[in-house]
């Protein structure tokens, strides 16, 4: 049983898995999440275009220190349903 509020830093690597995970964990957490080091490689942009796409919102900047930063609002679990999804689809990307 939760309840506490986790509060930290975490240096995440740059793989394309933990990458995913990362912005999957954070997609699913309530409030706003900001992923430093992210990889950026077309699978970890797919994975983002696919989370928008079940009405994440994923922010994608570069850092003063050349980092990506990628800035997630979750959405507590509540995914949309029913999406198709098309990779190619550049919709739902401002930020």
């Amino acid at each position: 049983k939760g309840g506490g509020k986790l509060v930290g830093t975490a240096r995440i690597p740059g793989s394309k898995s933990i990458s995913n995970r990362a912005l999957l964990l954070a997609a699913l957490c309530k409030g706003q999440t900001v992923l430093k080091g992210i990889l950026d490689s077309d699978d970890v942009k797919v994975m983002s275009d696919c989370l928008r796409q079940l009405g994440v919102s994923i922010c994608t900047n570069v850092d003063a220190d050349g980092d990506v930063r990628v800035t997630v609002r979750g959405c507590a679990g509540a995914l949309k349903s029913q999406t198709e999804f098309d990779e190619a689809d550049p919709k739902n990307t401002a930020c």
